[in-house]
């Protein structure tokens, strides 16, 4: 599996970067991990929304799913020209409904809630959600297939289930938004990340969801305490999980 980074800043980008958005690719499957402000722009530099198996959205909040508002206006364009035949599958959670409500145009977009517990096969790859800890709904999932495993935290407070999914992961992707001094309820503080990849004894540990507004090097100097050999993920680059 390949994992590439088309965004990686929240809570909106910075001149020349993207909110949150991930490319998982394994084989001929291709499934996009959130869809951030820029996401679209970021997707055609690599692939095509043709190309997608599925959309997968941890939460409804905008640096993860404003680009989905457009996302579905190519797809649907796409529909109307014949060059797509069937609707663009997006799992996400339920609520909150309004912001899901959001996603549907012309049924160029089919919206299937997924829950913690819940398992999916995508072309070979099998996906496992479990609950985060957020101010709304929210996911972290593990993705599985050729052999590796991936996790990712989408946005959350450190928790034991994340815990238990995180354990002996090749990689692990997640969040490290805020530091010791700026903690808040919601979102991981480094220091949280390096201790969890640490117990988890995962493979490779990849540090994303940065704030635009602080200095990522005290973000990921925090992790490195516990988890020295952690990576600042890079944008439009990838990563072999």
């Amino acid at each position: 599996m390949k994992l590439t980074v088309l965004g990686r800043y929240s809570p909106y980008p910075p001149p020349g970067g993207a909110c949150v958005s991930y490319l998982l690719t394994a084989g001929e499957t291709q499934i996009l991990v959130e869809c951030g402000s820029g996401a679209v722009s970021r997707l055609q530099e690599v692939s095509h929304w043709n190309n997608l198996s599925a959309v997968i959205l941890s939460h409804l909040h905008g640096d993860h799913m404003s680009d989905m508002l457009v996302l579905k206006y190519a797809v649907y364009l796409d529909m109307l020209s014949g060059k797509r035949q069937e609707p663009l599958i997006v799992y996400c959670p339920a609520e909150p409904a309004a912001e899901r409500s959001l996603l549907d145009y012309k049924g160029a977009v089919k919206v299937v809630p997924v829950g913690s517990g819940d398992v999916l096969e995508i072309g070979g790859v099998t996906v496992r959600f479990v609950a985060a800890v957020h101010s709304i709904p929210a996911l972290s999932m593990s993705f599985e297939g050729k052999g590796k495993r991936l996790v990712y935290s989408g946005d959350t407070e450190p928790n034991p289930a994340l815990r238990r999914l995180a354990e002996g992961a090749d990689m692990l992707l997640c969040e490290a938004t805020l530091t010791e001094d700026r903690r808040a309820p919601g979102h991981c503080v480094g220091s949280d990340v390096g201790r969890l990849a640490m117990e988890a004894r995962v493979g490779r540990l990849l540090i994303t969801h940065l704030e635009t507004r602080f200095p990522v090097r005290r973000n990921m100097c925090e992790v490195q305490e516990s988890f020295p050999a952690a990576i600042e993920v890079q944008e439009k680059t990838s990563y072999e999980v």
